[in-house]
């Protein structure tokens, strides 16, 4: 199969969907008889691009204006490595290939769903663009060959969206054990002067979907019942501020600490500096949680996890399995999640090697690329 891999979002850019294109595209290279990419350029993308074995088009346009691009550049590149096939990250850059599919110019077009594009509507507030954008969404999707959703959820909003069950297929997101894996933090602990704590941790860009603010507020309740426990909050974002805002009004200082910023390749220690790892997302009608690799990435370093029973969270999270799920803005389920959790280390334990048993037979992202690459590969042979 020779492949293009099609995107609005990839590094240097940091997220979930970023880590989603360049985890598969290492791997889809190595199956695929010919790889590249298309994707927006950026500041500083050659030192992302000079490490790669395959091609990566950079096009000097906004990540939402791609699709133009296409429109000038996607035969040209088609042409040039003779492409079976393009996959897509997001439905919005799908129709150019769609049109070329109809000309002959290529044997499929294929898309993945990870949830924000699904239901986002940026024109919701203007009546003739609003109607002419759900169109355009539910056409590209229905249009398109095969779709590859990372999470149940995402599976059943294409279907809403008029996907027929047997055109998509569920291929959840992984993680990487050799990044991500269980090793001895006592140093990092160490420098923090968080020993003899019970750590939880959130590893998030901080804005108000996420939930930081739901577990500050559990940690208030529960600070007297544990009065060792700390939460570590690693990220940056919008809501910082707000939460430090909030942790002062509750007079947590001794009980929250904000490490900002951490490098990707950095974030290992802290996962296993933890006892927990929690995040509890909240859903709108513009914002969803479409899976979330961090569960998986505290798992592979062997750590229990509490999340959202919402949105695309159940697959990545399997309640009483790998982690807890606790119901969206519950503060008291949380409370009672995370007692349960930090008062039995046994089972703490348990949920932990299970997830990490998990992340080593099937959510790692050698397994689920290869997963994608057999499904679009029976496609077109």
């Amino acid at each position: 199969m020779r492949l293009i891999l099609i995107t609005q979002d990839f590094p240097p850019d940091f997220g979930g969907i970023q880590t989603y294109c360049l985890e598969h595209a290492k791997r889809l290279n190595e199956f695929c008889d010919d790889f590249a990419i298309i994707c927006p350029d950026k500041p500083n993308a050659e030192r992302i691009d000079c490490v790669l074995d395959f091609p990566v088009y950079r096009l000097n346009i906004k990540n939402s204006h791609l699709v133009f691009s296409l429109f000038k550049n996607l035969e040209e590149i088609i042409e040039k490595h003779d492409a079976d096939a393009t996959f897509h990250a997001q439905w919005h850059t799908t129709w150019p290939a769609i049109k070329l599919r109809r000309k002959g110019d290529l044997k499929k077009v294929f898309c993945s769903g990870h949830g924000r594009e699904l239901i986002f509507n940026p024109y919701k507030n203007v009546p003739a663009l609003d109607s002419l954008f759900e169109k355009t969404r539910k056409k590209c999707l229905q249009e398109t060959d095969h779709n590859y959703p990372v999470s149940d959820y995402n599976s059943e909003m294409m279907g809403e969206l008029g996907v027929p069950k047997e055109r998509k297929t569920v291929v959840i997101n992984g993680t990487d054990p050799d990044q991500f894996f269980p090793v001895d933090a006592q140093k990092l602990i160490s420098e923090m002067r968080l020993q003899g704590k019970k750590i939880i941790l959130t590893v998030t860009r901080i804005i108000r979907r996420k939930g930081v603010d739901l577990v500050i507020e559990a940690v208030n309740k529960l600070k007297n019942e544990i009065p060792d426990i700390i939460y570590v909050v690693v990220g940056d974002g919008p809501e910082l501020e707000k939460c430090k805002e909030l942790v002062k009004e509750l007079n947590l200082d001794d009980y929250v600490h904000f490490t900002g910023k951490v490098p990707y390749e950095e974030l290992n220690p802290f996962y296993n500096m933890c006892d927990l790892f929690v995040m509890v997302p909240r859903s709108d009608e513009t914002e969803v949680e479409g899976f979330g690799i961090v569960y998986l990435e505290a798992n592979a370093c062997k750590k229990p996890v509490i999340g959202s029973n919402s949105a695309g969270i159940p697959s990545a999270v399997l309640h009483k399995k790998t982690g807890l799920l606790v119901e969206e803005e519950n503060v008291d389920e949380l409370i009672k999640a995370l007692n349960t959790i930090l008062s039995d280390e046994s089972y703490a334990k348990k949920l932990g090697e299970q997830g990490f048993e998990r992340v080593i037979e099937n959510a790692n992202w050698d397994s689920v690329s290869k997963k994608l690459f057999n499904e679009m590969n029976k496609q077109i042979y």
